[in-house]
């Protein structure tokens, strides 16, 4: 059982926020508990995924400081790690999806285009699938006549996440 003191409860509370963004849409829970995260010390592969993450759920919500920070945040953890590394395609599929989310078609396709490289030069072929899909949706975004902006309620129930997040910091 995973509760207050566990070593790997923020990994649990990571995964959880990531099913609540990609699951569920609940992109305010989500980074609620990203940020939380952001505070505690992790290995440099994993804080890129969290920074990738914050990227998307802040474009979901429309907290455009939140997202360029996270954004510059990854940028200097890549530059940090080297290339190539482990998580760096992942980070950079959430990135060019939050990108795409924030209606950023350039930033996506920049950052889908170099996660295509890294996956196909490490083996990520779930990722690869992920990059290219990500591309084909930034060339139809940029062409499409109107944006939408994904529906979201800043009413949601945060009981969850602050419970999450209490459970981290404990």
């Amino acid at each position: 059982m995973y509760g207050p003191g566990h070593p790997k409860i923020r990994r649990v509370a990571h995964d959880v926020a990531v099913y609540l963004m990609n699951g569920r849409g609940d992109y305010w829970n989500a980074l609620t508990v990203f940020r939380e995260l952001a505070k505690h010390t992790w290995r440099p592969a994993d804080l890129l995924l969290l920074h990738g993450n914050t990227v998307k759920a802040a474009a979901g919500v429309d907290e455009r400081h939140v997202f360029g920070r996270a954004w510059e945040d990854a940028r200097a953890t890549i530059k940090r790690m080297g290339r190539n590394q482990e998580n760096h395609a992942a980070a950079l599929v959430n990135m060019a999806h939050g990108a795409l989310i924030a209606g950023r078609e350039d930033w996506a396709e920049i950052a889908a285009m170099r996660a295509r490289e890294i996956a196909v030069a490490r083996g990520e072929t779930r990722t690869l699938y992920l990059a290219e899909e990500l591309l084909g949706n930034a060339a139809r975004a940029k062409t499409a006549p109107g944006k939408s902006r994904p529906l979201w309620n800043p009413e949601h129930d945060t009981r969850a996440a602050a419970s999450l997040v209490r459970e981290v910091v404990a």
